[in-house]
């Protein structure tokens, strides 16, 4: 807060708050203490500080209190701060600070000002000559030298630059005119092309020739497998083989689904209506190294990509190699005719279209489409019996507390019954190849494990 200096009639504001607690705001309070320094001076107590509650009931713990000792700044200053420290029994401890500043003009001798703060006059500065009427004096000006000299000066400087200004005005083209800049409108652009352009011609002609030719009719007879066509097929595939107790359907091993023999049903057992495995597939168990963070591969990203490290390059050498918009230097001011007549004459991809929609002609599309194969569901079906019953299971695993796909789940079935290492807490189970880790657990307990936790 700025104060005038002399000025012992203006408050400042405060809020009381509990001194245990600095959140309850206190009322009520008297009896306050107050010191204050000016200046860098001594903390001096105010005799009689004035301080009232704002209102108890509108703005609890709002206080002000009265600066009316020491408002006086020091001769030659024209700005001091003050600062003021308030205690209170219950009250937190509370610092204000203002400024003191001098609110008229008066160090020196170059304004005389009156007893309101009017200007006066203008006194004499120390070795220069009053002014009087229209004849100004220079200041710092060389000897012999006169105002029409330096304004003479000035005039030929302002000439040089309109010389040079102007010059640069046939050095680019004109912004207020246009002049060297395209002025063709998008639908100009649009319009040469549709007139004049021979490759568009040839491409539109080859379209109409398309539509002759009954596409639509022969897509539409090939046979429309629709997605739950598909999706009842691969159900049907699955139940035959009682895939489908592993996610869809409640698998029961008080009455195992499928031959008795087969791995799954070997592997799990009955316990009490609840699927465990059993103690031959206890017996051994997986290891492995950790995979490593996103931080890791960043930073390994960052410091040995070549390729990331050539495209910064790439991008930071951009920043030389395009044109200046602001004087337009690097940028076609080419017509639209001579964009087209340009594309037409040279473009090789261009070109490189027209053969292509030339060669379509001949090649008999619609023989093409009704010479695909058309698959029947049975067809689907018998792919999907295929799958399941031939193909073998690509050597995959999920990650850790990652949702496995089909495969990677029955094979990490398979692996954790048939091919499994323990040593201590840890198993190990293996690839197919018997050497190579997949995955690994952590028992509870090394001699009677009661359960089993995925550790990699």
């Amino acid at each position: 807060m700025r104060i005038p200096s002399g000025v012992t009639d203006q408050y400042i504001y405060f809020v009381a708050v509990d001194s245990t607690d600095y959140i309850t705001r206190e009322t009520g309070l008297s009896s306050f203490t107050v010191y204050r320094s000016r200046n860098g001076a001594a903390a001096a107590a105010m005799t009689t500080p004035t301080i009232n509650e704002t209102s108890s009931a509108n703005m609890p713990g709002v206080y002000e209190l009265l600066l009316d000792e020491d408002m006086t700044i020091g001769s030659g200053n024209d700005s001091e701060e003050m600062v003021f420290h308030i205690t209170a029994t219950g009250m937190s401890p509370v610092t204000r600070t203002i400024e003191l500043y001098r609110s008229k003009i008066t160090a020196g001798n170059t304004l005389g000002t009156g007893a309101d703060g009017d200007l006066l006059e203008v006194n004499t500065l120390t070795g220069h000559t009053a002014q009087t009427g229209d004849n100004y004096a220079r200041l710092g000006a060389p000897a012999g030298a006169s105002v029409s000299a330096d304004i003479a000066t000035i005039d030929s400087n302002v000439d040089a630059i309109l010389v040079d200004t102007n010059e640069l005005q046939t050095n680019q083209g004109n912004w207020l005119t246009a002049t060297g800049f395209s002025t063709h409108t998008a639908a100009n652009v649009r319009t040469e092309i549709d007139t004049n352009s021979t490759q568009l011609a040839a491409i539109v002609a080859d379209t109409n020739e398309l539509q002759t030719d009954d596409v639509p009719g022969l897509i539409a007879a090939l046979n429309d497998i629709s997605a739950a066509d598909v999706n009842a097929q691969v159900d049907t595939a699955l139940n035959d083989i009682h895939l489908d107790h592993l996610f869809a359907t409640d698998y029961d091993p008080a009455t195992k689904p499928g031959a008795a023999t087969a791995l799954l049903n070997e592997l799990v057992e009955n316990d009490a209506g609840v699927s465990r495995f059993t103690a031959n597939a206890l017996e051994e168990a997986p290891t492995g190294g950790s995979a490593p963070t996103v931080t890791e591969i960043r930073t390994e990203i960052d410091t040995n990509s070549t390729q990331l490290a050539a495209i910064v390059a790439d991008t930071n050498e951009l920043q030389t190699n395009q044109g200046n918009w602001l004087t337009a230097t690097g940028f076609s001011t080419h017509t639209a005719a001579n964009v087209r007549t340009e594309i037409d004459t040279n473009s090789t991809q261009l070109a490189a279209i027209v053969a292509d929609t030339n060669e379509l002609q001949t090649d008999d599309v619609p023989g093409l489409i009704a010479a695909l194969n058309d698959i029947s569901a049975a067809d689907v079906n018998a792919e999907m019996v295929d799958v399941l019953t031939v193909d073998t299971i690509a050597d995959s695993y999920a990650a850790d507390g990652a949702q496995p796909t089909l495969s990677q789940a029955i094979l990490a079935i398979q692996q954790f019954l048939t091919d499994k290492q323990v040593s201590g807490t840890t198993v190990t189970v293996r690839k197919p190849d018997g050497t190579t880790a997949a995955m690994t657990f952590t028992l509870d307990d090394g001699t009677t494990p009661t359960s089993i936790t995925r550790a990699s």
